[in-house]
């Protein structure tokens, strides 16, 4: 290792120059040494995002690569005409057809990285997270039924009025059940 770091301080090469160069360059596409940083790229990036003198550098930096990929798929919902609502167009018939699931499924279709977030986000509470499993240990086989094809299926559009009945009661229990 010494002696591969006493070359680079010797030359006119510099290390960022080397990864940058294999990078950019699609003629190293193929080369040994971008295989290797490729095949252990996970590890070189935690041993850099968890080294003292990169650590907030690399946080900053993954945050705005992060943000900028949900606006852009925020604004691809935004764009979507078809999850907009106007009240002043909405007649019964597109009321009855509304459905829960089809909703989640076009927006887990539109943009996966949001919903990941909030996926991460409801299941960041282990307390919350075994509340849940118990309402669904508890709940009926039919109370399952009525969610799993509402949340599934995008031919009948499920049954609305039933499934937040499910969810409130569940919100209803657990809020009188929670430690004040």
């Amino acid at each position: 290792m010494e002696a591969a770091l006493q070359f680079l301080a010797g030359s006119s090469l510099s290390l960022s120059g080397i990864f940058i160069t294999l990078f950019e360059q699609h003629a190293y596409n193929h080369h040994s040494c971008l295989q290797d940083v490729q095949q252990n790229l996970h590890i070189i990036l935690n041993t850099i995002l968890h080294n003292p003198s990169t650590h907030e550098k690399v946080l900053s930096w993954t945050i705005g690569v992060s943000t900028d990929a949900y606006c852009r798929e925020l604004t691809s919902l935004a764009e979507d005409d078809t999850l907009h609502f106007n009240a002043r167009r909405a007649t019964a018939s597109k009321l009855e057809d509304f459905s829960i699931g089809k909703l989640a499924l076009k927006m887990q279709t539109l943009s996966p990285k949001i919903w990941s977030l909030l996926d991460s986000m409801l299941e960041a509470d282990p307390f919350l997270v075994q509340r849940r499993k118990g309402y669904a240990a508890r709940g009926s086989h039919r109370n399952q039924q009525t969610m799993d094809s509402s949340l599934n299926d995008s031919d009948n559009g499920g049954d609305n009025d039933e499934l937040e009945d499910i969810y409130g009661q569940n919100l209803v229990s657990w809020r009188k059940s929670r430690p004040t």
